[in-house]
């Protein structure tokens, strides 16, 4: 949803969802319900589709999005500001998600900006707060797969708790440092389909998908995914072709 120039109605957004489901995926991060009304409302659709076995919606760490989030039914995402200026507020909204009973996760942003230390500080804060998963976003694309790796292992040693990756593409590296991620202990990895997303967009799904299956570690569909390819091929050939007339 972040690719520029692209943007789904709802209808859409729920026939995407159900062709991801069909191929095996079971968790997924479908919208922003801060953001429009639309969003909160698709929200709320999949999760009462049960389109998903969990369905997330992301948002600041504020009440006010928590509430928002929690409202549609969904899990709980949140991510931390660009910049921490008042860590103790930010810790009491994440313990205020924590207590509402849903599965909660909290992401980090351009971890480039921190020490390895700092990193494992925070995410001891975040866990101890009461976050059920810790996702430790590249979120500029810019770090080298080796320290990625390095990264997550120093986190998954020290802090006990499940972690969720991220990788932007901006210098090409999102497969390889999913990768490294994974092998170093990582719990999950997001992606998306053609690896669509903000800038040069994230990990492509079906490469991640096929490599997982080539090692045993999930069962998803490709034939599926190859149709879930084709209809978002031609979705996103229409709307980027739109611009020009």
């Amino acid at each position: 949803m972040q690719a520029p120039g692209i943007a789904f109605t709802v209808n859409e957004k729920i026939k995407l969802a159900t062709m991801i489901s069909d191929a095996g995926i079971k968790k997924a991060l479908v919208s922003y319900p801060s953001a429009h009304e639309s969003e909160k409302y698709v929200t709320q659709e999949i999760v009462k589709r049960g389109i998903f076995k969990d369905v997330y919606g992301l948002g600041r760490t504020l009440k006010s999005d928590i509430d928002e989030i929690y409202s549609t039914g969904a899990n709980i995402s949140l991510h931390l500001p660009f910049i921490i200026k008042d860590i103790n507020t930010i810790l009491e909204n994440i313990r205020y998600a924590s207590r509402l009973c849903r599965k909660l996760e909290v992401a980090l942003v351009d971890i480039d900006q921190y020490t390895i230390n700092d990193l494992i500080k925070i995410s001891r804060l975040i866990h101890d707060s009461g976050a059920d998963i810790i996702q430790i976003p590249d979120t500029k694309g810019i770090t080298e797969p080796n320290k990625y790796g390095t990264i997550i292992k120093r986190i998954k040693n020290e802090v006990k708790t499940s972690l969720e990756i991220h990788c932007h593409n901006d210098y090409g590296y999102s497969i390889a440092n999913a990768i490294e991620g994974l092998k170093n202990g990582a719990d999950y990895v997001d992606a998306s389909v053609f690896g669509l997303g903000e800038r040069n967009g994230i990990t492509d799904i079906a490469v991640i998908s096929n490599y997982l299956n080539n090692l045993g570690k999930t069962s998803i569909n490709m034939e599926k995914m190859k149709t879930l390819y084709s209809f978002m091929h031609d979705l996103i050939t229409e709307k980027a072709g739109q611009q020009f007339l």
